[in-house]
């Protein structure tokens, strides 16, 4: 489940998400991954996200005009998430 969390900057906020599809999307929408973390063997991506986007709706597609991304930054983003995915945790 996307949960959302409140940061101190007063334009942003974070979102946690499992989901490696929708995490792919916010990096390509230029979200700045804000930390990961392992929950048993899934990871778990936090991202800074503007407050005044609703990312959920533009990703599902309730937004198209939000939704659209690069369909090649997306595969390289997706790439390179699994490959954060495996990298042990210290």
């Amino acid at each position: 489940m996307d949960e959302l969390k409140e940061t101190t900057d007063e334009n942003y906020t974070t979102l946690e998400t499992p989901d490696l599809y929708f995490a792919a999307y916010l990096q390509v929408k230029d979200c700045e991954i804000f930390k990961t973390k392992r929950l048993g063997s899934k990871t778990v991506f936090i991202f800074k996200v503007a407050k005044d986007v609703d990312y959920q709706k533009a990703f599902f597609g309730t937004q198209s005009d939000l939704g659209t991304v690069s369909a090649c930054k997306y595969a390289n983003a997706i790439k390179n998430l699994k490959t954060l995915c495996h990298i042990k945790s210290e």
